[in-house]
């Protein structure tokens, strides 16, 4: 799974469908909830209407987990992380076992600034599903940010060899902004200035022995 926002991989959704309810421009069509119209215009794109109807979804039902999540996926599509990370965090308050939940909470954090919290996130719901792929991607993404190189490798590797697509696609990542990048050139990256910090330690080594 791969996700921000709407965005999926492996053929999974972070949302789930909703029968026949659609939308037409501002009106949702043969929806049943205040859930049911969230979901009909979060699929269409209609991300403040959706974030609106969830909101009243709450409102009528305070224990309906997916509509805290799916808020927070819709708040995370406009870019309102700290309201997503709360959607979340009530989403996880309900059902602390939502991998969903732990893995968007995860990218709320992390562009929010919040690295280390972010990892926590990630790696909670690596474990309660080993196959989040993508969870893998985003940690590997955070420790470069924090210079942690090794861990970046490992974490990119994993992803590259484990996400079920054909070479030439899982080697080119749609990422934010709608920017192709490729993943072996940033392995190579990482591994370079890897190798930088390797050497630069043995020479401090090196020049610390000549002192004594």
């Amino acid at each position: 799974l791969w996700g921000r926002g709407d965005v999926s991989i492996s053929g999974m959704v972070l949302r789930r469908g909703v029968g026949f309810c659609l939308t037409l421009t501002i009106l949702a069509i043969g929806c049943s909830s205040q859930f049911e119209r969230g979901v009909a215009f979060h699929n269409a794109g209609q991300y403040q209407a959706a974030i609106a109807s969830y909101q009243a979804a709450i409102r009528e039902e305070p224990g309906n987990e997916a509509a805290y999540r799916d808020l927070g996926l819709a708040l995370n599509a406009v870019r309102q992380y700290t309201a997503a990370s709360q959607a979340f965090g009530a989403a996880l308050r309900l059902d602390p076992g939502d991998y969903l939940a732990h893995y968007s909470l995860g990218i709320s954090l992390h562009y929010a600034g919040q690295y280390y919290a972010a990892l926590q996130e990630f790696a909670y719901a690596l474990r309660l599903n080993p196959g989040l792929y993508g969870a893998h991607y985003e940690i590997g993404e955070l420790c470069a940010h924090i210079y942690q190189y090794q861990c970046a490798i490992a974490e990119f590797t994993i992803f590259q060899q484990r996400v079920p697509q054909i070479p030439e696609q899982r080697n080119s990542i749609l990422r934010a902004g709608y920017q192709v990048r490729s993943l072996s050139a940033e392995l190579a990256l990482l591994q370079a200035r890897h190798q930088a910090e390797v050497e630069a330690e043995e020479q401090g080594r090196i020049a610390a022995d000549h002192l004594q």
